[in-house]
């Protein structure tokens, strides 16, 4: 597991001395999560996760990835660069 940003490194470390875990706590939990089936994984998921609360934001090349999303059936919302509901450009009317 790596951490990307000096914020997100402080913040690991934060969390392994607040729950005063091990220092190879990574290593653990890498080694749990090795262990651990397909059908361990789907258990715990649908446990844990409520699935109609879940958002994702998937951000690339709309020409590549909007068919594929839009086969899935989900509502989609396309936001702007600062992150407000996209305006819809007018159709081109040709007579």
């Amino acid at each position: 597991m790596r951490y990307e940003t000096g914020f997100q490194k402080a913040g690991f470390i934060r969390n392994i001395l607040e729950y005063n875990l091990p220092a190879n706590y990574t290593e653990i939990q890498a080694r749990i999560l090795r262990s651990m089936t397909k059908e361990q994984i789907d258990a715990l998921a649908k446990k844990y996760i409520d699935a109609g609360k879940l958002n994702m934001l998937l951000v690339g090349d709309k020409t590549k990835i909007l068919s594929g999303l839009q086969k899935l059936g989900y509502p989609i919302v396309e936001l702007d660069v600062d992150g407000k509901p996209a305006e819809k450009k007018a159709s081109k009317i040709h007579l």
